[in-house]
């Protein structure tokens, strides 16, 4: 069954134009592709219409709200002014009854497992979730004390309201359950306001804006990009004149013609719009970011106030754009100047390092750094963890039993599949060792030097076993010299075992005929790609999982089972067609369409007409393009040897023989290597739509 969490949000975050709105949808997909049943609350602006309907149905959640409502009478006032922790306006507008009317409700229907807050200032909704006990998460997006005196600066009135600010902060993450802090720098500050569990939990929006690669061209001239979302905001409109006053001038002034500095954002004021010129642009709101973000070959950022997370600094990083901020602006990440990013505290010094840039060599080891610093803290299979490990906590904190429930993990067979395994059970938090005949076995899989680390080999495959042992078989299958499948590494695999006291989690590929060979108590047939196959076991695309029954399931099954997308529960031989029939399924589209291409082709004599014909209707969706045959460790010889099971001449399904014979006829036409490869993940596949 799949967890639910209650969302509270300050504002409806759709569509989303802001840095915070773009964390906040951040965050709703990613509990989603976790697993999550996501129901959304928030108020409404005065005036504010919005159609829920579209963003329900694209976001895969439901969305109530309560327009925005604040009790303005004497005796409020008077009320509130008796209620220290009621001074924060903010704060206080979260006690108005329709709001908590409509929190509990939901609380009530929809038995949330968590409820997540955006924003300290919500701690209202906490009495709320302690009554019905369920774990109380907050959000930070900035430490609203500090922000308050750098945006706004000092003098009485701002520390009147300085005091309620730090009052709700403390009250907030002191009695919270968890708290995701949005920087390594906010961290530090709660955990000395008390904060007992807390995790740093980056802007959720970098994971889906992260590219793999990008190039870096030697033109002129070289655009660079500030961003801003409202010059309203003080730090924006700081970072903005300070820019255009004081940087673009002396630029243009020893560098003529080689910078453009495009300027994005609702609302630059007029006396900085008199700063504009050629080589200055002023673009407004723009819509597309990954439009602009490609478009630019610099960031320039400066960080002169404000706190939290800028995002505005760490989508061009993430996006491996040479990006120069300031040093405040990293909030405690750890880029190094000169290696992942550049460093400038003043005017002169912004200067000098956008000159710097002029050189590609320079901006292409900037660009390359930043890509491998933003994987390593911001790639979505991290984020993922930071969120699984702490909900994890959050239910060891609730029932303390589950601690020694947690089983320990044994993998048996140490390849691709196994270290894939090895390393999400890591993540998960579970003890993993790992046993293999092969004597040195190298790590696969690059940027976890951690995790590997702490997998632990043993001698003997019997060395950790115990009443709460799980061993997960990732032993490989093969082909006979008559292409049959050759399980005899599996089945001494699954031999050594069957005396143990653990259980036997088997997950290699099996044919059904043979499952009933071997001994085993589940049969999980794994739907990796070797590219992504961290991610994906993570987060499966698919769970199918085969056996007799599945009352008392291993807890690490259970959480797959959970974030799965989709999850099957059956008989282990219906298991293994399943795991047959998406090998095949996606082996058949391959070769189809390349054999499809390759009578275009010959029939026009043109290329590109055969991406025109073949994506018109097949819209450009993985495994559906014209390029590579299929290749790597698993579809080869699971097709051949299910072919010759089931497909041979005289056989009652003639179709599976020709698959590999059309794929390796398309190997042999074409330049092969040059081709692009179009199956290297799950995205855009939906069996439904085929």
């Amino acid at each position: 069954m799949k967890k639910k969490i209650l969302m509270i949000l300050p504002l409806l975050p759709f569509p989303p134009k802001s840095a915070n709105q773009r964390n906040m949808v951040g965050a709703i997909e990613l509990l989603r592709e976790m697993g999550y049943e996501i129901r959304l609350l928030c108020k409404l602006r005065r005036g504010q219409q919005v159609n829920m309907t579209d963003f329900e149905k694209k976001y895969g959640i439901t969305i109530f709200t309560v327009p925005y409502l604040a009790d303005a009478s004497f005796a409020g006032i008077l009320t509130r002014a008796a209620r220290p922790f009621h001074w924060d306006g903010e704060s206080h507008a979260y006690f108005e009854k329709n709001i908590q009317a409509l929190a509990r409700q939901h609380m009530d229907e929809f038995k949330p497992d968590y409820v997540w807050v955006s924003y300290t200032y919500l701690w209202p909704f906490r009495k709320l979730a302690k009554e019905r006990k369920i774990p109380f998460i907050v959000r930070s997006h900035n430490f609203e004390p500090r922000q308050l005196f750098q945006e706004f600066g000092g003098g009485p009135l701002l520390a009147l309201k300085f005091v309620p600010k730090l009052m709700t902060e403390w009250f907030s993450v002191r009695f919270s359950d968890f708290v995701f802090a949005i920087s390594p720098r906010e961290e530090k500050i709660y955990k000395m306001l008390g904060a007992k569990n807390i995790s740093v939990l980056p802007s959720v929006a970098l994971p889906f804006i992260l590219k793999e690669n990008r190039e870096i061209y030697d033109k002129r001239p070289l655009n660079m990009l500030f961003m801003g979302s409202n010059y309203n905001i003080p730090h924006n409109a700081a970072a903005a004149e300070f820019l255009l006053k004081e940087v673009m001038p002396a630029v243009e002034k020893k560098a003529p013609g080689e910078f453009v500095l495009r300027v994005t954002g609702e609302r630059l004021p007029d006396e900085l719009r008199k700063f504009l010129a050629p080589n200055i642009i002023y673009e407004g709101f723009v819509d597309n970011l990954k439009e602009v973000l490609e478009k630019t070959d610099i960031a320039v950022i400066p960080s002169i106030l404000g706190g939290g997370m800028q995002l505005k600094i760490f989508e061009p990083l993430a996006y491996g754009i040479p990006t120069i901020t300031s040093p405040r602006g990293l909030s405690g990440y750890p880029f190094s100047d000169g290696e992942d990013v550049l460093l400038a505290s003043s005017s002169f010094e912004f200067v000098e390092k956008i000159l710097m840039c002029r050189d590609a060599d320079s901006r292409k080891k900037l660009s390359q750094g930043a890509l491998k610093k933003s994987k390593a803290l911001f790639a979505k299979d991290i984020l993922i963890t930071k969120t699984a490990n702490a909900f994890n906590s959050l239910y060891i904190g609730i029932m303390p039993q589950a601690k020694e429930q947690k089983e320990k993990i044994v993998i048996v067979g140490f390849g691709w599949v196994g270290q894939a395994n090895a390393l999400t059970l890591v993540k998960m938090g579970y003890p993993v060792f790992y046993y293999d005949i092969a004597k040195k076995i190298e790590p696969l899989y690059q940027g976890h030097a951690a995790d590997y680390a702490k997998i632990k080999p043993i001698n003997a495959v019997a060395d950790e076993d115990g009443g709460n042992t799980c061993y997960v078989v990732c032993v490989k299958d093969g082909l006979t010299e008559d292409n049959r499948q050759d399980i005899s590494s599996l089945t001494k695999a699954a031999d050594s075992l069957k005396d143990l006291r653990g259980r036997v989690i088997l997950r290699s590929t099996v044919l059904p005929q043979h499952l009933k060979t071997l001994r085993f108590d589940y049969y999980v047939p794994e739907f990796l790609h070797e590219k992504y196959a961290i991610e994906e076991c993570l987060t499966p695309p698919h769970f199918v999982i085969g056996g007799k029954g599945f009352e008392n399931m291993p807890t690490f099954l259970a959480e797959w089972e959970r974030r799965a997308k989709k999850s099957f529960r059956g008989a282990p031989e219906e298991a293994a067609h399943i795991k047959y029939l998406s090998n095949i399924w996606n082996a058949l589209r391959i070769a189809f369409v390349n054999e499809f291409g390759n009578v275009v082709y010959a029939t026009t004599g043109q290329r590109e007409s055969v991406d025109k014909v073949i994506d018109f209707l097949f819209e450009k969706k993985e495994y559906l393009r014209y390029g590579k045959a299929y290749g790597g460790h698993c579809l080869p010889k699971d097709i051949i040897a299910f072919a010759k099971t089931h497909g041979s001449e005289g056989g009652i399904a003639p179709i599976l023989h020709a698959i590999h014979q059309s794929n390796e006829l398309h190997k042999s036409l074409h330049d092969h290597e040059k081709f692009p490869e179009w199956f290297s993940k799950w995205s855009d596949i939906d069996i439904h739509e085929i």
